[in-house]
């Protein structure tokens, strides 16, 4: 998360991190930056980022992950950050992966995770909550 938030700083771009390795007050400052607006970025882990963080889904409708958490409902969770009460418009959620890497088995088990949840519970899980395709 540091190295990207280096990399998205410039002189008029303020970007906030948002890491379990933060003090729960430089955490709370990282989320009101970005949700007033001061920053223009928030950074952050999925384990971090995923619960507990309300206000996201006022300040904007995107989310890019250059990660994933090998736990299905763990992603699900970080994207139900934006998408909530209160937010105005659709979430986009962009997953940066590598081709023939982990990644691939990662987003087979997450596929497999998704089919297993819809089939226990009839629902529609990747329609429903834009889980994996």
């Amino acid at each position: 998360a540091y190295r990207i938030a280096e990399a998205l700083t410039t002189k008029d771009t303020k970007v906030a991190v948002y890491t379990g390795d933060q003090t729960d007050d430089e955490r709370e400052q990282a989320r009101l930056d970005f949700v007033m607006g001061r920053a223009q970025y928030l950074v952050g882990t999925i384990a971090a980022l995923g619960t507990g963080v309300d206000g996201l889904q006022h300040a904007t409708r995107h989310v890019i992950f250059v990660d994933q958490d090998p736990v299905y409902d763990n992603n699900r969770q970080a994207i139900g950050r934006l998408w909530r009460m209160g937010q105005t418009g659709g979430v986009n959620v962009w997953v940066i992966a590598a081709r023939d890497t982990v990644d691939d088995d990662l987003a087979e088990s997450l596929r497999a995770q998704a089919d297993m949840k819809e089939r226990l519970t009839g629902a529609r899980w990747r329609e429903l909550t834009g889980g994996p395709a």
